[in-house]
């Protein structure tokens, strides 16, 4: 196949699930992903051509905003943005799950949805503070109508009645609202009911006089589509298309690429379409999580892909009708070759876009000033198998095979305390290879990983050199496997040991590589880990 007129999918690789678009003209693209229980949260990906995407910032970057995630559950925190643009002002309406728990077979779930917006993109600090919306539910949706008016959608959960192929009924409600302050203007109606038991993930939009009505059917599990309806008006009813319009996407059984939904679509350059929405590669057979619900086929969890779409006699078509493939078709694009690698030498005062903390900070645990050219991570009295917010940075794995390494110099001041790397999925499914406190002010390395019981286990090795020794961790992520290492300067490598892939199982996350640093019995580390770079390679196998 040609480079041209082609473009590699997915182009958010990595956790980056709930895709939404907007489009400004001589700006480029922008596009946002749900964050769920990490920050800063709802990322802003760039691009003024689709195939070159560059991370610019996150829409919630500061505890003051009043998105304070102190301990939602794995899984919970921000769902499924709605990007917007309008007079001159972007829009990002979103929600939090401020409790989800389902493991029990009991539901307790409690969500609330809010907008922020800026008049700068591309300063993190215009931001506006949250406002929050009568209504509650989650995946907000956002018209602006030519009237002046604003309609929001939201979706809910009906947990009395009936399950459909094991998903609880979920339905979305449209009703006017008062922007300025979220209040309600008008009674919510009932957008769309599924005959598949699920409409999620809703987005209207406005064309030659037709409200057009996007919604998810199926759960976001391999029965997930993504589906059209339309109306003469913005609270319907929403009527069906001809015959063949739906699903606009269902990639079934596909071998490379399925649960494709939650679409998002835009007008872009030179007036053509462009949808983009989420997608899983699957490499294990999907299982129920640590969380309770059915998880995702791939350690990697839901990432962002892209097609093109067109309007036939009124109705959009997505991708020519064709199933999304990773190397897809579109005039005027051309295929680039994966990237190469990343690194990260600490050399920047402050923290560089991409790491992510688990849940909203207290205090700041880290410092790029403390000792110049090298991350200063100061251990929490929380632990990271903790349900809160532990000493801990991630990045999101953005592919299934590469070679992530990083080198630390940790003297503890008592036994127990704890830094290294980790291969993160949640508090009850990560590796970490570190380096621990031992007595006699020593120094021992660590290697812990889930174990059959639910538990961890846990090896350890002798340190032949005193604290502080600068010390080499690798990992090879593979897709079916990781393989643990370590350095100690002076010394060969040691393999530590192994995790199967599928022993990270996401629900609607996703994996993450980092650095970690960790107190004992309560208390913090008075010693800081200090971290002289991070990086990763592609590797191909």
């Amino acid at each position: 196949m040609s480079v041209t007129n082609t473009y590699r999918n997915p182009i958010l690789p990595g956790f980056n699930p709930d895709p939404s678009l907007c489009y400004v003209p001589g700006k480029g693209y922008f596009v946002s992903t749900s964050t769920f229980e990490y920050f800063p949260g709802l990322p802003i990906y760039h691009s003024t051509d689709l195939i070159n995407w560059k991370l610019i910032g996150h829409a919630l970057n500061r505890r003051s905003q009043g998105v304070d995630m102190q301990t939602v559950e794995t899984s919970a925190g921000l769902w499924a943005p709605t990007f917007r643009y309008h007079n001159g002002r972007w829009y990002m309406i979103c929600s939090c799950f401020w409790r989800l728990r389902i493991a029990d077979g009991k539901p307790d779930v409690i969500s609330s949805g809010f907008y922020v917006s800026t008049d700068d993109i591309f300063d993190d600090s215009k931001w506006s503070d949250a406002v929050y919306f009568e209504e509650v539910g989650f995946d907000q949706d956002l018209l602006f109508d030519d009237d002046g008016k604003v309609y929001q959608t939201v979706t809910r959960f009906d947990f009395a009645a009936a399950t459909t192929n094991g998903h609880p009924k979920i339905q979305s409600w449209i009703n006017e609202i008062d922007l300025a302050t979220g209040q309600s203007l008008t009674e919510p109606v009932l957008a769309k009911a599924s005959p598949l038991g699920v409409a999620e993930g809703c987005h209207i939009l406005k064309r030659d006089g037709w409200y057009y009505f996007f919604t998810a059917e199926g759960g976001t599990q391999d029965g997930h589509r993504e589906c059209v309806y339309r109306s003469k008006s913005p609270m319907g009813p929403f009527e069906p298309p001809p015959e063949g319009v739906n699903p606009l996407i269902y990639n079934a059984d596909h071998p490379d690429i399925q649960n494709t939904g939650h679409m998002d679509l835009i007008e872009g350059d030179d007036g053509k379409w462009v949808a983009v929405f989420l997608g899983v590669r699957p490499v294990f057979k999907a299982s129920v999580t640590k969380e309770g619900g059915l998880g995702m086929p791939t350690h990697l969890g839901r990432e962002t892909f892209m097609a093109p779409m067109e309007w036939v006699d009124g109705w959009p078509v997505v991708n020519k009708k064709k199933p999304i493939e990773l190397i897809g078709e579109a005039e005027g694009l051309t295929l680039l070759p994966e990237r190469a690698g990343w690194i990260d030498e600490f050399g920047q005062k402050e923290l560089s876009l991409g790491w992510y903390h688990v849940r909203v900070p207290l205090r700041r645990t880290y410092s790029l000033t403390e000792r110049p050219g090298y991350l200063a991570l100061r251990g929490s009295p929380v632990r990271i198998d903790v349900e809160h917010s532990p000493s801990i940075l991630l990045q999101k794995q953005p592919g299934f095979n590469l070679d992530w390494e990083t080198q630390v110099e940790f003297t503890p001041s008592k036994p127990g305390q704890e830094a290294g790397t980790v291969v993160w999925m949640s508090k009850g499914a990560h590796a970490a290879l570190g380096l621990r406190g031992i007595e006699g002010g020593k120094t021992e390395v660590v290697f812990r990983k889930p174990s059959a019981d639910d538990k961890f286990e846990e090896k350890s090795f002798a340190m032949d050199a005193p604290s502080g020794t600068p010390v080499t961790f690798f990992v090879k992520a593979r897709t079916l496997q990781y393989e643990f290492a370590f350095k100690i300067l002076g010394s060969e490598v040691v393999v530590a040991g192994t995790l199967p892939s599928d022993a990270l199982k996401p629900l609607f996350t996703g994996v993450h590589l980092g650095v970690y640093a960790q107190g004992v019995n309560d208390t913090p580390c008075l010693n800081s880990a200090y971290f002289k770079y991070a990086k990763w390679d592609h590797v191909d196998v």
